[in-house]
């Protein structure tokens, strides 16, 4: 069985266990859910994406497809700064006051 990171950690005691023979064997039913838990962060984080989908696409289709020819007109609406060094924009004051 492939390991991945859903694998490892708290969960490697419930996936993993040795037989009689000191061999280790995997629960399936634990090695599963942990599985799917790992699936579902992954399209979450947009790390893997559904060719086809609309919540789990493809992130390069979140932008429009002129999003760069517009950068300044789609920044001005997002309350963004154009230059990311400069502090600004809807967020920046809530993060700073503690409430996020």
């Amino acid at each position: 069985m492939p390991e991945h990171r859903g694998t490892a950690g708290d969960w490697e005691d419930l996936v993993f266990k040795s037989d009689k023979l000191g061999r280790r064997r995997v629960v399936r039913m634990a090695y599963e859910i942990v599985t799917f838990q790992a699936l579902r962060e992954a399209l979450r984080c947009k790390e893997i994406w559904v060719v086809g989908a609309h919540s789990f696409r493809d992130p390069e289709e979140d932008l429009p497809k002129d999003f760069a020819a517009r950068r300044v007109e789609n920044y001005a609406e997002l309350g963004k700064p154009l230059d990311p060094r400069r502090p600004g924009g809807t967020a920046g004051g809530r993060c700073r006051s503690g409430t996020i």
